[in-house]
């Protein structure tokens, strides 16, 4: 990937996000306008459930990722030798049994 292409790339993940917290900010202002300060309060309990979540990906998502890891290298290298064990031919293709 050259230079510009990677500038690019960060450019619109920027404007992704500046476009999100807009969006975020002008929910929260209708919120505040539609239900005074109780919006203030969902927005805390919002925001606490996705810090939870978050703090459970991290605690047991990312450890069970890394405790799995030699199972998948092991279950992709089973599948890339027993695709080596089988060299597909001409003869191996399927035949068309509709013109006996």
């Amino acid at each position: 990937m050259d230079r510009d292409t990677q500038w690019r790339q960060q450019r619109g993940t920027m404007v992704g996000f500046i476009l999100a917290g807009i969006l975020a900010a002008g929910t929260m202002a209708f919120a505040f306008m539609a239900c005074g300060g109780y919006a203030i309060y969902a927005t805390l309990v919002i925001v606490g459930i996705g810090a939870m979540g978050s703090f459970h990906y991290l605690l047991w998502g990312r450890s069970m990722m890394h405790e799995v890891a030699d199972e998948r290298r092991a279950e992709e290298l089973r599948r890339q030798l027993e695709a080596e064990d089988w060299p597909r031919g001409e003869d191996d293709e399927p035949h068309d049994f509709r013109r006996f």
